[in-house]
């Protein structure tokens, strides 16, 4: 695929030097499988949105150099939209003995040269975004709310409502661990509420995760490990069960910071005979 140019003469000062610019830009099969990914977003869901590419790609390729940096401009969504629906096209690459990786694992191994876990840790921080989304409102109200209630956890623990949030909070927290406050700002970025000062709610909502204790919440040791969770159970194997009752007791100790490793205990031992006594 080639792109007509013109050729162009630049001046700078007294000197004047004459820049050949190619006529066309060559597009390689990587630029073409790259270019021909993003169009098919664009066609899947029907979306009335121009790519522009930018940057350094366009002026290396009209020199007739090579560039893997690609900027992508969108006129009219954010950058995390188009990658949330490209991603829903389920693309991924095959690395050695065949193991499948997300694209955005690819590209910082392949491409950036960086660490896998820099990929990972960029992969939880947009995961993040959507959890904080529907958390923040209920820190920053100053009028009571409703008992908190997510799509993304339902599975929790019979808690007072004013353990919810903290739960809630403390669980995200414990995810995404000391990239907490760069996924707290980038969720008050991406709100596309232009009537609220983000700066201000980036600070009211730190300053209520400092409150509550969550800031090192990820280093919180369980009360109770494995092990003695099949203990008290009478388990004789582990599995899906005892990995079940660790984030129970995990959400447990959330709602109750001060508590202590027998009522923990005798927490767990009643919510197992009511379980019992309800099947």
């Amino acid at each position: 695929m080639a792109i007509n140019v013109s050729e162009k003469i630049t001046q700078v000062g007294w000197f004047v030097s004459r820049v050949v610019v190619s006529e066309t830009i060559n597009l390689t099969d990587k630029d073409e499988q790259i270019f021909g990914q993003l169009l098919q977003v664009l066609r899947h869901f029907n979306l009335e949105t121009q790519l522009q590419v930018a940057g350094g790609w366009v002026r290396d390729k009209l020199l007739g150099k090579e560039c893997y940096d690609i900027d992508i401009a969108l006129d009219n969504m954010l950058g995390k939209e188009f990658c949330d629906k490209h991603g829903d096209l389920k693309t991924v690459y095959e690395e050695n003995k065949k193991k499948i990786i997300s694209p955005v694992k690819h590209i910082f191994k392949k491409s950036l040269k960086l660490k896998a876990s820099d990929a990972e840790n960029i992969i939880k921080l947009h995961n993040t975004v959507d959890k904080f989304s529907s958390l923040i409102p209920f820190m920053i109200s100053s009028e009571d709310m409703n008992p908190v209630e997510v799509d993304w956890k339902s599975n929790m623990i019979d808690a007072p409502d004013s353990s919810r949030l903290r739960i809630l909070f403390g669980l995200i927290i414990r995810e995404i661990k000391d990239f907490w406050r760069a996924a707290l700002m980038l969720t008050v970025l991406a709100d596309k509420d232009g009537s609220v000062d983000k700066t201000e709610v980036f600070k009211k909502v730190e300053e209520e995760i400092l409150k509550l204790g969550l800031e090192k919440v990820w280093e919180v040791k369980p009360l109770i490990n494995g092990r003695d969770v099949m203990k008290h159970l009478e388990l004789r194997n582990g599995g899906p069960i005892v990995s079940e009752w660790q984030q129970k007791l995990i959400q447990w100790q959330l709602a109750y910071p001060c508590g202590n490793v027998q009522e923990c205990i005798e927490w767990m031992m009643m919510q197992t005979q009511l379980k019992h006594l309800t099947t």
